[in-house]
């Protein structure tokens, strides 16, 4: 109904779920998906409404021996529309690889097609997804490290074993976790049972990009100078924050060319901010 109403009135719209992992937009209308909390959990798949906690749909799957490869702490419509990686995207991949349905709601009609993820809500409002569910590992083992200056021959050999998760975070230093489902010898790396999870929230001056592998994630920070950058590895996208270069990047929450292109065809009246 309000999106009837928006595309009646001109207006545009901003699709939101608990609103905590999206700068505020003021002047905008805003539909809350937080009420659509209904999921369920079926063999290894499921099914969540865009509203529902992953919080607590990952509490039910890890009961049942199962997981949602993602540290995400917000609702499953939002990790679907920003296809939000984790360190455990480094094993299991991205959220829009493991989606086998999206239904997603324009003015007066339903669409089902997963190709809608990670359009951070601007082709449409995210109402159900089913996921694959994994099997929980035995065993979680983070290792971590700090380093002045990166050792990327070091961190390459750790990659080619085989970790769940991978997470480096720089801020003037490096800081590198790596997780296996053992327990390593790692010189010079701490060893604390448990998976680490991606705290970072995107800001007003978020940008990402794709980096090919742990080498060039490296060197764009040296080229771009941020305050603070987070890589993933096997992520859809690495976050810089307040780059002082900021050419080669791309600003948090814009669309790709693909999918400006997909936008250009589904929401014509553009509706959705």
């Amino acid at each position: 109904m309000l999106l009837e109403e928006v595309r009646r009135s001109g207006d545009k719209v901003v699709v939101r779920g608990f609103g905590k992992h999206s700068p505020d937009v003021r002047g905008v209308k805003k539909l809350y998906m937080r009420k659509l909390q209904g999921y369920e959990i079926s063999g290894e798949e499921l099914t969540a409404q865009a509203g529902a906690s992953v919080t607590k749909a990952q509490e039910e799957a890890l009961s049942l021996g199962y997981m949602i490869p993602t540290t995400y702490d917000g609702t499953a419509g939002g990790l679907v529309a920003s296809d939000m990686p984790s360190p455990l995207s480094t094993a299991f991949g991205n959220p829009s690889d493991w989606i086998t349905e999206l239904k997603v709601a324009f003015p007066g009609k339903v669409v089902s097609w997963r190709a809608l993820a990670g359009t951070f809500g601007k082709l449409g409002a995210v109402l159900e997804v089913r996921f694959k569910l994994f099997p929980r590992p035995k065993g979680v083992y983070t290792h971590s490290k700090t380093y002045d200056n990166i050792a990327l021959e070091e961190l390459e050999k750790a990659l080619r074993m085989r970790p769940l998760a991978t997470l480096v975070e720089y801020e003037g230093s490096w800081r590198v976790y790596v997780t296996y489902d053992r327990k390593l010898d790692l010189e010079g790396f701490s060893v604390d049972e448990g998976a680490v999870g991606l705290t970072y929230q995107p800001s007003k001056r978020t940008f990402i990009t794709k980096p090919n592998g742990l080498t060039e994630f490296v060197e764009l920070v040296k080229r771009v100078e941020p305050r603070l950058a987070v890589y993933v590895h096997g992520g859809s996208y690495a976050f810089f924050e307040d780059p002082k270069n900021e050419e080669p990047l791309t600003k948090w929450g814009n669309l790709s060319a693909g999918k400006s292109l997909m936008k250009r065809l589904l929401d014509p009246t553009g509706i959705f901010y």
